[in-house]
């Protein structure tokens, strides 16, 4: 399946949506783009970052199921209530926690992330290993709750500061293979 958004080039900017019944939602493979304010739900991936990405920054995201009706936006006019929405938000919730990553990084560099979130996804933040990797990147405060599997998986990154890691209830779970040489240091 495409994703929903697909950011390339150089100078994106995306804020202030929410996204519902995707499967991959956000690519970004360009440089010097800005994603703020982003509350998506997607069945596979969320966010991906990679195929040389450079100078990302992110704020206010969030992975979760939760956009699709949650109490928070019911009857609103941006967010109007999904009829039946009770009936089958256990049944989604369950296939995300199974299937869904929030944050996929792919080979990326100078990743600037401030304030996101994961909520009930199978992982939260993968570092994959694609091409280097992701490089030289600093997350300031990253929030997890609810995950099935990892919280973190880390097959290729160096260089990268995590500051202010906040599991909100979540087992904290990192998985990284036994040959990893990079450095991923948690504040």
């Amino acid at each position: 399946y495409p994703c929903t958004v697909k950011m390339t080039g150089s100078g994106g900017w995306l804020e202030y949506i929410a996204v519902r019944n995707a499967y991959d939602f956000l690519r970004v493979t360009g440089k010097n783009i800005v994603l703020k304010t982003i509350w998506a739900a997607a069945t596979n991936q969320c966010f991906y970052i990679g195929g040389g990405a450079e100078n990302i920054t992110i704020q206010n995201l969030f992975s979760s199921y939760g956009a699709w009706g949650e109490e928070t936006y019911k009857g609103s006019a941006d967010y109007p209530t999904i009829p039946g929405w009770e009936n089958y938000k256990s049944d989604l919730s369950k296939f995300m926690r199974d299937n869904a990553i929030g944050y996929l990084f792919g080979e990326c560099k100078n990743i600037r992330w401030f304030s996101s979130f994961a909520f009930m996804s199978n992982e939260g933040i993968v570092f994959a290993d694609e091409g280097n990797g992701i490089q030289d990147s600093v997350f300031y405060r990253v929030g997890m709750d609810s995950l099935q599997a990892n919280s973190w998986r880390i097959e290729k990154a160096n260089n990268i500061d995590v500051v202010a890691y906040s599991p909100c209830g979540a087992q904290v779970r990192l998985k990284a293979p036994d040959n990893f040489s990079g450095r991923v240091t948690f504040y």
